[in-house]
Protein backbone atom coordinates (compact mmCIF):
# COMPACT_ATOMS: atom_id res chain seq x y z
CA UNK A 1 0.00 0.00 0.00
CA UNK A 2 2.93 2.27 1.03
CA UNK A 3 4.54 1.60 -2.48
CA UNK A 4 1.70 2.89 -4.62
CA UNK A 5 0.85 6.02 -1.92
CA UNK A 6 4.51 7.05 -2.98
CA UNK A 7 4.03 6.34 -6.67
CA UNK A 8 0.84 8.51 -6.74
CA UNK A 9 2.46 11.13 -4.97
CA UNK A 10 5.53 11.18 -7.72
CA UNK A 11 3.47 11.09 -10.16
CA UNK A 12 1.05 14.32 -8.90
CA UNK A 13 4.82 16.29 -7.93
CA UNK A 14 5.90 15.26 -11.73
CA UNK A 15 2.51 16.87 -12.94
CA UNK A 16 2.65 19.79 -10.62
CA UNK A 17 6.10 20.58 -11.81
CA UNK A 18 5.23 20.45 -15.30
CA UNK A 19 2.28 22.26 -15.36
CA UNK A 20 4.31 24.99 -13.44
CA UNK A 21 7.04 24.82 -16.19
CA UNK A 22 4.64 24.53 -18.59
CA UNK A 23 2.45 27.65 -17.23
CA UNK A 24 6.29 29.88 -17.17
CA UNK A 25 7.19 29.24 -20.75
CA UNK A 26 4.30 30.55 -21.99
CA UNK A 27 4.49 33.70 -19.80
CA UNK A 28 7.70 34.14 -21.07
CA UNK A 29 7.44 33.39 -24.67
CA UNK A 30 4.15 35.86 -25.04
CA UNK A 31 6.06 38.47 -23.47
CA UNK A 32 5.03 41.93 -22.75
CA UNK A 33 4.26 43.86 -25.66
CA UNK A 34 2.95 46.95 -24.72
CA UNK A 35 3.62 51.24 -25.50
CA UNK A 36 4.99 53.95 -24.12
CA UNK A 37 3.74 57.83 -24.46
CA UNK A 38 5.85 60.78 -23.50
CA UNK A 39 4.24 64.14 -23.40
CA UNK A 40 5.81 67.06 -25.13
CA UNK A 41 3.18 69.02 -23.92
CA UNK A 42 0.56 69.38 -21.50
CA UNK A 43 -2.26 70.39 -24.31
CA UNK A 44 -4.73 67.43 -24.33
CA UNK A 45 -6.50 66.64 -27.74
CA UNK A 46 -9.62 64.18 -27.94
CA UNK A 47 -8.57 60.51 -29.57
CA UNK A 48 -8.72 60.33 -32.89
CA UNK A 49 -10.94 58.56 -34.85
CA UNK A 50 -10.10 58.55 -38.53
CA UNK A 51 -6.72 56.62 -40.34
CA UNK A 52 -3.21 57.31 -38.81
CA UNK A 53 -0.88 57.60 -41.22
CA UNK A 54 2.44 56.44 -41.10
CA UNK A 55 5.50 58.77 -42.09
CA UNK A 56 9.17 58.74 -41.80
CA UNK A 57 9.17 62.62 -42.57
CA UNK A 58 7.39 65.40 -40.79
CA UNK A 59 4.01 66.54 -42.54
CA UNK A 60 4.67 70.43 -43.71
CA UNK A 61 2.98 71.92 -40.87
CA UNK A 62 2.19 69.77 -37.46
CA UNK A 63 1.89 69.91 -33.74
CA UNK A 64 4.18 67.63 -31.91
CA UNK A 65 2.40 65.62 -29.21
CA UNK A 66 4.71 63.63 -27.83
CA UNK A 67 6.82 60.15 -28.47
CA UNK A 68 5.28 56.84 -28.16
CA UNK A 69 7.36 53.83 -28.05
CA UNK A 70 6.02 50.34 -28.85
CA UNK A 71 7.58 47.19 -26.90
CA UNK A 72 7.65 43.67 -28.39
CA UNK A 73 8.81 40.18 -27.77
CA UNK A 74 10.83 37.63 -29.75
CA UNK A 75 7.55 37.47 -32.41
CA UNK A 76 6.81 41.52 -32.84
CA UNK A 77 6.65 41.71 -36.78
CA UNK A 78 7.11 45.26 -38.26
CA UNK A 79 3.95 45.61 -38.72
CA UNK A 80 3.09 44.55 -35.04
CA UNK A 81 5.34 47.45 -33.87
CA UNK A 82 3.78 49.73 -36.13
CA UNK A 83 0.17 49.57 -35.60
CA UNK A 84 0.98 49.56 -31.57
CA UNK A 85 2.50 53.01 -32.48
CA UNK A 86 -0.41 54.03 -34.29
CA UNK A 87 -3.14 52.63 -31.48
CA UNK A 88 -1.40 54.69 -28.94
CA UNK A 89 -1.13 57.61 -31.11
CA UNK A 90 -5.15 57.89 -32.11
CA UNK A 91 -5.76 57.45 -28.34
CA UNK A 92 -3.81 61.22 -27.80
CA UNK A 93 -5.15 62.58 -30.70
CA UNK A 94 -2.43 62.25 -33.29
CA UNK A 95 -3.14 61.67 -36.98
CA UNK A 96 0.19 60.85 -38.02
CA UNK A 97 2.97 58.46 -36.73
CA UNK A 98 6.70 59.96 -37.68
CA UNK A 99 8.78 56.94 -37.39
CA UNK A 100 12.16 57.80 -35.80
CA UNK A 101 13.19 54.25 -34.95
CA UNK A 102 12.50 51.12 -36.99
CA UNK A 103 12.24 47.66 -35.18
CA UNK A 104 15.64 47.39 -32.98
CA UNK A 105 16.58 44.61 -30.80
CA UNK A 106 16.88 46.14 -27.43
CA UNK A 107 17.80 43.21 -25.08
CA UNK A 108 16.83 39.72 -24.59
CA UNK A 109 14.54 37.37 -22.03
CA UNK A 110 15.15 35.08 -19.99
CA UNK A 111 15.47 32.53 -22.82
CA UNK A 112 17.71 34.21 -24.80
CA UNK A 113 14.88 35.57 -27.34
CA UNK A 114 15.09 38.91 -28.65
CA UNK A 115 12.61 41.82 -27.68
CA UNK A 116 11.98 44.65 -30.07
CA UNK A 117 11.41 48.33 -29.90
CA UNK A 118 10.15 50.73 -32.33
CA UNK A 119 9.43 54.63 -31.87
CA UNK A 120 7.81 57.68 -33.60
CA UNK A 121 6.58 60.76 -33.15
CA UNK A 122 3.27 61.06 -32.44
CA UNK A 123 2.25 64.18 -34.46
CA UNK A 124 -1.48 66.36 -35.66
CA UNK A 125 -1.61 68.36 -38.68
CA UNK A 126 -2.22 71.76 -39.08
CA UNK A 127 -4.14 73.26 -42.08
Amino acid sequence: MRVIAAIVGARGYRRAALRTACAALALATTGCDHTDYYPATNAYYRPWNGVVQVAHHPPPAYIQLGVVVAHGSSTATEGSLTEQLKERAAGVGANVVVVTQGKTVIGHDIFGLPQYEMSGLAVRTVR
